[in-house]
């Protein structure tokens, strides 16, 4: 704040650029609701069944943060980074429109809706991360969910553990379609809950956090203990969300061991790609211990009886049988009526060459901050790739556009330098996203 001296001679005090541009309590409050509703849609299960719901309170909340950030003149910068990214998404969006409503199978109901949410989810992305001030605060609460909702699953563990029955914790149920009736239960604190399996403690559920089924929920672990360990956040909220992820009982969540050794080597200044070099030269060693880990290993899930191995084997060699190589062959090929694929690779066969460069183009903009590519972008990467079905689900893609909340600051080299010291450390006395203590981008 500057001051000056009025006629009166009293001071009184200006507010400076800066001050103008930081938002305020009200602006705040719509921020974190906004990211709130982004991370209740799809892949979570509360976006599978209310995606609609969620759809038009993001519309309302974004009306009512355009107003509010006019009315308070807050700064709009959009970087050529963040143009090519939205870019590249909008034209997936359109193609896959166009793709499906040509298609023989086409959803009368399901491809307007997913449409219409990707545009809610467009114009959020154009209006916050366009404003500096309130992209931080905006991630830092997306970032944060997820690590409440690593938090809930490590509680419903534990209860589990402990020996109370599932059944007891139950709270209510979420209808998802395309799953099995043992899926849906939400357990007390907030878990989804999913199919049985023989875990370290005898018989007990699978757990997803706030996700339809445990196969999604480890990318999400990944991505949020890595940028809260680059935000300086405590040490406890990288630590959750690891855990959290070992304990889905998913093959995926062991990349959790990947992205812990990353920020373990960060933490003595290691670069990323050296880290990453030092990680790939140990694994080789470790390589059989984690294929053959009890119940999580890649050889547990290849001789489960689930399928889940064999389905996704074989939707992904058929879809290297592909007649139209660029543009797909549609839905319906084969025995699947409607399916669009279950990973990246298996979408070849839907949606041809051009929708996975695009795909995979728009992850590698993010390679620009290779510190959080590396441990928080690439398990996000190996899972859509091979098992899960998400590759462009809304929530999914703000881990590669959330390089705007970790952005360095203009300023020249001192901001520069100040930025990078505060990266290299492991834990500071900072919190995750308030009203009232939030920094600001």
């Amino acid at each position: 704040m500057r001051q000056t001296l009025s006629r009166s001679g009293t001071k009184t005090r200006r507010p400076s650029e800066a001050s103008k541009d930081r938002p305020d309590r009200g602006t705040k409050f719509v921020v974190i609701a906004l990211s709130l509703a982004i991370a209740n849609l799809r892949p979570t299960a509360i976006g599978g069944t209310y995606s609609f719901q969620v759809c038009c309170a993001i519309l309302f909340l974004l009306t009512a943060l355009v107003f509010r950030a006019e009315r308070g003149r807050l700064r709009v910068d959009l970087e050529p980074q963040l143009a090519t990214q939205l870019g590249i998404f909008v034209l997936i969006v359109c193609y896959v429109f166009v793709r499906s409503a040509f298609s023989l199978y086409f959803h009368s109901e399901d491809s307007p809706k997913a449409f219409l949410i990707s545009v809610a989810f467009l114009m959020v992305l154009l209006v916050v991360m366009s404003i500096r001030s309130i992209t931080t605060l905006f991630f830092d609460t997306f970032a944060f969910t997820v690590i409440a909702s690593a938090a809930s699953l490590i509680a419903t563990f534990s209860l589990l553990a402990a020996g109370w029955p599932v059944t007891s914790l139950v709270l209510f149920k979420i209808d998802l379609a395309t799953y099995r009736a043992d899926f849906g239960n939400i357990a007390f604190p907030f878990t989804v809950v999913a199919n049985e399996i023989s875990g370290w403690f005898g018989s007990m559920p699978r757990l997803s956090g706030i996700f339809r089924e445990p196969g999604i929920f480890p990318p999400f672990a990944c991505w949020a203990a890595t940028y809260a360990f680059l935000r300086g956040w405590r040490g406890i909220f990288v630590i959750i969300p690891l855990v959290a992820s070992l304990l889905s009982f998913s093959t995926i969540g062991t990349l959790s061991f990947f992205t812990g050794a990353m920020l373990i080597l960060y933490r003595f200044h290691f670069r990323p790609l050296a880290a990453f070099l030092t990680i790939l030269a140990v694994g080789i060693f470790i390589w059989p211990a984690l294929y053959t880990i009890e119940y999580i290993g890649l050889e547990a899930k290849i001789s489960s009886q689930s399928g889940s191995f064999a389905e996704r084997y074989i939707l992904i060699s058929e879809a290297f049988n592909v007649e139209n190589l660029w543009f797909g062959d549609g839905f319906g090929w084969g025995n699947l009526a409607s399916a669009e694929g279950i990973s990246l690779l298996s979408q070849l066969r839907v949606y041809g060459v051009f929708y996975f460069v695009c795909v995979i183009t728009l992850y590698l903009v993010t390679c620009r901050n290779m510190r959080l590519w590396i441990p928080g972008c690439l398990p996000a990467v190996v899972a859509v790739f091979f098992s899960q079905p998400i590759a462009v689900e809304p929530a999914f893609l703000m881990i590669f556009f959330s390089w705007s909340a970790l952005r360095v600051p203009s300023g020249g080299p001192d901001a520069r330098r100040m930025q990078s010291s505060r990266l290299d450390r492991y834990s500071t006395p900072s919190t995750p996203p308030s009203i009232k203590t939030i920094p600001t981008a």
